[in-house]
């Protein structure tokens, strides 16, 4: 699903900085998607005095609104914040991240926003629209089956475990999470087929048997400070999603006008991953399903975990939230299970913005360069649906040993990735 060109537009947008001991290049590149989503941040010099650079890539979904949005203002929330203040650097971004949230359900954000949406190319507006309806149509469709099935099992998606163990949940895990699904199906007055399925399609979630490789020395923690290795399985349908909430969470499919250009801009939202560097100490900020990847020594050491509906704790909380996951979206819709945006997701008055069906909490991994670590890859996933970490890491490897400056090694692989052709129909960046 989604709407794409019929060939990539090939324009680039690149960029460079150097300043000490750190240098940074980056591309952009529309591809195959009808309008260019992404945003970024190359902030090399934030706080000279201390060394301070931050680098983020937004990734939009529903239109370009949010990314932009989060691109203008992240900087400005994170260095204003109390804890950046006081050096601790994981709690200013992670705050920043929240905070950007708080924005744009202002009235002041609101209107941003809709200035945004109002800004986009005519051809651009209405593929969006299009693609929302469409996308509004499925997900009433996937609600109707699901409440009216008594065979939970046809629900199940097509999934291959990412990593080795059954394609079991432990009990424990089934049974919190049946406990969990009972509690919200109460509140919803839903049908015991409807919950059954839920608990259907959470049993093919494999539990992980270790963390992803980490760098030597890093921690890895959400913002409460909890460690992030969850069960999880690969989806096999890597399109955008438009933001579509479920009945339960009083959300709005939008409307025509005014109206419907408000409900059109609380539906976008955007994944957000952010590098702060200051000296030889890197933090490393994940909502969504960018990534952040390390060479170490030529080896590819992922830094963030792919946020998908379909891990057992995301699923869980978008349960207890009202929600529900079918073919690895949430209510059929969102395939992402942390955003900044996306507040139709976010509107459950009894719970705390950390317990809604989609939530800004990052992930956070803290780390201190060493010898080996080569270079970082930031990228949205418009790059990880076609190259493994990897022959990403590789890719780079082998041109900077080349001798090749960033900014040409970065189109190199915005080219590389257009010629994939339908594997690779994101925006890259």
């Amino acid at each position: 699903m989604g709407a794409y060109l019929s060939s990539p537009v090939t324009d680039k947008e690149s960029e460079e900085g150097y300043a000490d001991a750190l240098a940074y290049g980056l591309s952009a590149m529309q591809g195959w998607r009808v309008s260019m989503e992404d945003a970024h941040i190359a902030e090399l010099d934030l706080e000279p005095d201390t060394k301070t650079s931050l680098f983020a890539v937004f990734d939009g979904h529903g239109g370009r609104a949010v990314s932009q949005y989060c691109a203008a203002h992240l900087t400005e929330e994170f260095v204003r914040s109390a804890a950046y203040r006081r050096g601790d650097l994981a709690a200013a971004i992670s705050e920043a991240y929240f905070r950007l949230d708080e924005l744009l359900e202002s009235a002041e954000g609101r209107a941003e926003l809709r200035q945004l949406v109002s800004s986009s190319k005519p051809t651009e507006g209405a593929a969006l629209f299009t693609d929302v309806e469409t996308k509004l149509a499925g997900a009433a469709q996937a609600h109707d089956d699901q409440a009216q099935s008594s065979h939970a099992a046809d629900a199940l998606p097509a999934a291959v475990p990412q990593r080795r163990g059954t394609n079991r949940m432990h009990s424990s895990d089934r049974e919190q999470l049946e406990v969990e699904a009972s509690k919200a199906m109460k509140k919803l007055g839903s049908s015991k087929d409807f919950m059954e399925s839920h608990l259907m399609r959470a049993s093919v979630l494999t539990p992980l048997d270790d963390d992803p490789p980490r760098p030597e020395g890093a921690t890895s923690q959400n913002a409460s400070g909890r460690h992030t290795g969850m069960p999880s399985i690969e989806s096999g349908d890597m399109a955008d999603a438009a933001a579509v909430a479920g009945q339960a969470n009083g959300g709005s499919s939008g409307a025509a006008g005014d109206e419907g250009e408000e409900h059109h801009a609380l539906g976008m939202g955007a994944t957000a991953v952010s590098v702060v560097v200051r000296g030889n100490r890197v933090v490393v900020a994940n909502t969504g399903d960018s990534r952040c990847v390390l060479s170490k020594r030529g080896q590819a050491r992922a830094l963030t975990l792919d946020h998908k509906p379909i891990l057992f704790e995301e699923a869980k909380r978008i349960i207890k939230a009202g929600g529900f996951v079918r073919d690895n979206r949430i209510n059929g819709a969102l395939n992402v299970s942390r955003t900044i945006g996306d507040l139709d997701f976010k509107r459950n008055a009894e719970l705390s913005y950390r317990e809604q069906m989609v939530v800004a909490t990052p992930d956070i991994e803290e780390f201190t360069l060493e010898d080996g670590d080569e270079f970082l890859i930031v990228a949205c996933d418009g790059i990880w649906d076609v190259l493994t970490n990897q022959e990403a890491v590789d890719f780079v490897r082998k041109r900077l040993k080349a001798a090749l400056a960033p900014p040409r090694l970065h189109p190199d692989m915005d080219a590389t990735l257009a010629a994939a052709g339908m594997g690779a129909r994101q925006p890259q960046r």
